[in-house]
């Protein structure tokens, strides 16, 4: 995926992304791509008119971050009649990512590129089916990346697959590499010519490249393979290795599940020595980091953090997402889903039922209806509420499950609503 963008060069505009497991930012799938538009818009203000600013009033809603760009009013801070349909506001935003996506892109093709999709909220989907409707849009092509089982465990992958976009579809299944390939990339990895060793490096990867790469560093470092040497094992045995600051440091950005602040990852390691504990770790291909000025940190491969988040000790996870909840209170307004998820993780369902409520409150503001509605009822089954505020979470359920088209559900949620209310609100709730 990565080299068929590289040879698209300078003749098409390339915007990509990729999700994360533990994300927290309603439609997540199109972060990236908003990030490389913002990103245009601030290297060319002169493309920034009225018009534009007019046309992507709505996105500012669902996007906040596009309302700091010189020029472009945020939906805030407008006048005039509000769209209450909340299907015609999504609409709307979706022409408004239309326009912009014309404007920075000046004739060229646009291709869309987004990676491990299978992670992707269910709302990036409506909004990606919106921008995809046929004859939307000139040329545009999207290019999507997802395991397996997102085919039938992703409700985002599910409904792409299954929406008409207008688009030719063309699948590419990878399959593991061949036992020959195998061998050449092991060679590539030990540095020298051991046939042997790169046979046995082969028969034990099963195809897989990352296992061919992670056997050949182990066998470089910690000596021959023992017999049925897992991928797992190895990645355990190399952070085994590195002094133990380094480790709790790795360990905290695997259990945060996508990309954490290096600011939240020091403070929540306490270390003095951090910067070079982070140092080891990228040496040792087990830390990467992201962003320009690098801020932002993830573990190398996705398979590295399965494999320590796996090799925890559920006391020690406990403990390390209490220290991560306390640093990502320290920070400037933090985004509630995470917070929510780490107090959850860490025993203390009151505090992750407050940052839930308020990151439902947050969802259904950008429209992410769905995602709403999951928080919502995660409110509802955490928290310790009165009957009035169980009440009022159980309407603003019914409303967010009313925005993604789910009427039955909705008519269920207003009715437990409806429960214990005075008359006049029993009344409006069953009506």
């Amino acid at each position: 995926m990565q080299a068929f963008l590289a040879e698209l060069g300078p003749g098409a505009l390339v915007l990509g992304g990729r999700c994360y497991e533990r994300e927290s930012v309603p439609y997540n799938a199109l972060e990236g791509v908003m990030e490389g538009l913002i990103a245009r818009l601030r290297d060319d203000p002169d493309s920034v008119d009225a018009a534009l600013s007019q046309a992507v009033t709505t996105l500012t809603r669902l996007f906040p971050a596009l309302g700091a760009v010189p020029g472009i009013l945020p939906a805030r801070n407008r006048s005039g009649p509000i769209a209450i349909d909340p299907w015609e506001v999504r609409r709307a935003a979706a022409a408004g990512l239309r326009a912009l996506l014309h404007r920075v892109a000046r004739g060229l093709p646009v291709v869309i590129a987004l990676d491990d999709l299978h992670w992707a909220d269910a709302d990036s989907a409506e909004l990606l089916r919106e921008l995809f409707r046929p004859g939307s849009f000139g040329s545009l092509q999207l290019i999507l990346s997802f395991r397996p089982e997102g085919r039938t465990g992703s409700p985002c992958v599910r409904a792409l697959l299954d929406a008409d976009l207008g688009l030719e579809p063309h699948a590419i299944d990878l399959a593991p590499l061949p036992p020959d390939a195998c061998a050449a990339l092991a060679t590539l990895s030990l540095g020298r010519d051991d046939p042997e060793a790169a046979r046995r490096v082969a028969a034990e990867s099963l195809g897989n490249p990352f296992f061919v790469q992670e056997l050949g560093r182990h066998l470089l470092e910690a000596g021959p393979l023992a017999p049925r040497l897992s991928l797992d094992d190895v990645v355990r045995a190399r952070v085994a290795r590195v002094p133990e600051s380094a480790r709790r440091l790795v360990e905290l950005v695997a259990l945060s599940g996508g990309a954490l602040p290096a600011s939240v990852a020091f403070r929540a390691v306490g270390a003095a020595d951090a910067y070079a504990s982070l140092s080891v770790l990228r040496s040792g291909s087990l830390v990467r980091s992201l962003g320009e000025d690098g801020a932002l940190l993830v573990t190398f491969h996705d398979r590295v953090r399965e494999a320590i988040v796996a090799g925890l000790a559920p006391s020690d996870a406990c403990a390390a997402h209490a220290r991560l909840a306390l640093a990502w209170e320290a920070e400037r307004d933090p985004e509630p889903e995470v917070l929510y998820t780490h107090h959850l993780a860490a025993g203390s369902s009151e505090r992750a039922a407050h940052y839930v409520a308020l990151a439902a409150r947050r969802a259904s503001e950008a429209l992410a209806f769905d995602n709403a509605a999951r928080l919502y009822r995660r409110a509802l089954e955490l928290g310790r509420h009165d009957p009035d505020a169980r009440r009022g979470l159980h309407r603003e359920l019914a409303l967010a499950l009313a925005g993604a088209g789910r009427g039955r559900e909705s008519a269920e949620a207003w009715l437990s609503a409806a429960t214990g209310a005075a008359a006049d609100e029993r009344v409006d709730c069953e009506r």
